[in-house]
């Protein structure tokens, strides 16, 4: 059986997810009619609201302890979509010119790599 790991941040979506739709099914579910109902059931599709579209990612801070790393990488992405429009417009010679491009962000991506904030 496949253990199930969940982050801080997924288990705080999840359970908000959770909470909102035990409370709109108590109510709903509820013989008593009380003049709140309402009000009880926005609350409980405000909590889904923010258990789906990640209120823990919003609130906890990043993880991310190798910004610089994450920085080249994403420059080297960027290089690669270059790469490929040149590639695709038969521009040989700015290919050649990306490849060269490309060869040094690797350099950096490896002296980037391990660094931490």
């Amino acid at each position: 059986m496949k253990k199930i790991s969940l982050s801080l941040r997924e288990a705080i979506d999840t359970a908000l997810v959770i909470i909102g739709v035990t409370i709109i099914a108590l109510r709903v579910l509820s013989i008593a009619d009380s003049g709140n109902d309402m009000v009880v059931v926005a609350v409980g599709i405000m909590m889904i609201y923010l258990g789906v579209w990640g209120l823990g990612t919003h609130l906890l801070p990043s993880r991310r302890i190798f910004s610089h790393l994450r920085a080249e990488v994403d420059d080297f992405l960027s290089l690669v979509r270059k790469l490929n429009a040149h590639s695709v417009n038969g521009e040989s010679a700015l290919v050649d010119e990306t490849k060269a491009e490309m060869r040094e962000a690797i350099e950096q991506m490896a002296t980037a790599a391990g660094v931490t904030d």
